[in-house]
């Protein structure tokens, strides 16, 4: 016979009667002083019961709450304890920072010969751009040269937008009296400012390797930034013994090279892997912690490059829409251009044209997607 399934509702019908039959069993009017001895006495021996019931062994637990002891014990391999190499630094400030003001504790990371650096840079690849591209909109506007002065007060204004927060970069060189900041408008024009945020560089492009070269340098335009700033930081401070290593977990949806590599480390036999670190010498061979972790981690990466070596992942392409024709495609890239035209100049002119591209490209998308499905329709009718 088969069990019968209760819908929702009768459950809910049977737990209902079933709370108020036990509801009604109970005696709402029952009163302890009005109890009999007899009752009492009853009421007792059973208090007793159950206390010398409780008191009793309670016996092994069920088979299924059972705990299982692990058939083998955990060891330290080759029973022998890690050697940590004594501590011998003097931790603190290295420098005497006593009457510094704010703008000595910013050379002290950011001294002339690195804003010499990005201003030269700068420059360079400024005049690279116009020599490349002598029409382009920033081309026509003459660029005057960068110098440090100039680079520490864009360098304030950036710093200060961190506090004075407002929508836009334009909205900072407002002239409205309720949202202006004088300071801006007072300190170089916001067309200066652009400018100077659009060519800011820290390396020669023309000297990067190229990206089929062993040499080459993902990080390559940050990287003389990279080891300016470690540099300094160690010269400046020397950190304790212990040090609490944190880490800030951001969702990330960019399409940088260097994060589309992997490793399939599910196929990495442990044998092969722990045969190839067999030879690691003790860290007490080593003079100092530093060539003990350079050796450590050469070795590990050039096992995993044994083992399982990275390999890219692509990102996939997105697929353009099947009615698209290249007079549709052409239209939109122009369409782009004008409207980047129009939101930089914001000109009449060049919102005009940015119209007329833009009404153009929408009667050539109609007109192609039109003539696709009327393809696949009369495709379907035909016998």
């Amino acid at each position: 016979m088969s069990e019968r399934v209760y819908s929702a509702e009768e459950a809910y019908a049977i737990l209902a009667s079933e709370s108020e039959a036990s509801a009604s069993d109970s005696d709402p009017d029952f009163d302890p002083a009005n109890c009999s001895e007899t009752s009492l006495d009853t009421l007792s021996t059973l208090a007793d019961v159950s206390s010398d019931v409780s008191d009793a062994d309670p016996g092994p637990p069920p088979a299924s709450r059972r705990r299982t002891a692990p058939a083998e014990e955990w060891v330290v391999p080759h029973h022998q304890r890690p050697y940590i190499p004594p501590f011998t630094a003097n931790p603190g400030i290295n420098i005497d920072v006593a009457g510094f003001t704010a703008t000595q504790f910013l050379q002290v990371f950011m001294g002339d010969d690195l804003l010499g650096h990005i201003v030269a840079q700068s420059n360079l690849y400024a005049h690279q751009h116009c020599a490349a591209k002598p029409d382009s909109y920033l081309a026509r506007q003459q660029w005057t040269p960068l110098d440090v002065p100039e680079f520490l007060k864009f360098w304030a204004l950036t710093m200060l937008m961190g506090i004075i927060e407002k929508p836009s970069i334009r909205s900072y060189w407002s002239c409205s009296p309720i949202c202006s900041t004088p300071i801006y408008p007072q300190s170089m024009s916001r067309r200066r400012y652009e400018n100077i945020l659009r060519f800011m560089h820290f390396s020669d492009n023309s000297l990067c390797p190229p990206r089929e070269h062993p040499q080459f340098d993902r990080l390559y335009k940050i990287r003389r930034l990279i080891t300016h700033f470690a540099a300094s930081f160690a010269e400046a401070y020397t950190p304790g013994r212990n040090i609490c290593m944190d880490e800030s977990l951001m969702k990330y949806k960019g399409r940088l090279g260097f994060t589309h590599t992997r490793r399939n480390l599910h196929a990495v036999d442990p044998h092969q892997f722990s045969n190839l670190l067999h030879h690691l010498p003790h860290t007490s061979s080593f003079t100092c912690p530093d060539a003990a972790t350079n050796h450590y981690n050469t070795t590990l990466i050039s096992a995993l490059d044994t083992l399982a070596p990275l390999r890219l992942c692509k990102a996939p392409r997105r697929q353009l829409q099947p009615w698209h024709t290249l007079q549709t495609r052409y239209l939109q890239r122009c369409s782009r251009t004008a409207e980047r035209a129009w939101r930089k100049s914001r000109s009449e002119a060049d919102f005009v044209h940015f119209k007329f591209i833009l009404r153009s490209y929408t009667s050539a998308l109609h007109l192609a997607k039109q003539s696709f499905f009327s393809s696949l329709i009369y495709a379907v009718l035909q016998p």
